[in-house]
């Protein structure tokens, strides 16, 4: 079971995206986790895969830590295949 500040941090990081991200950013982040929408006469049901989810909701908890930390050393004015 996920721990539910790991659920919370991940509805924050959700609720914040979608209410301030432009339309793009909102489209990729939906994409990233619904396979797709269905809508019927009385109900409308969202299809996606708890795998996904729960790796989203595993990776919001470290939100800050996703960046990239490793960064190769330039080589300013020279060719990189010295």
């Amino acid at each position: 079971m996920i721990d539910p500040a790991k659920i919370t941090a991940f509805s924050d990081l959700m609720t914040d995206i979608l209410d301030s991200a432009e339309n793009p950013a909102r489209k990729a982040w939906l994409r990233s986790l619904i396979s797709k929408v269905e809508v019927d006469a009385d109900r409308i049901r969202i299809v996606g895969s708890k795998d996904v989810l729960n790796a989203a909701v595993a990776a919001s908890a470290n939100s800050g830590e996703n960046v990239q930390k490793c960064v190769p050393e330039w080589r300013t004015r020279q060719d990189s295949n010295l």
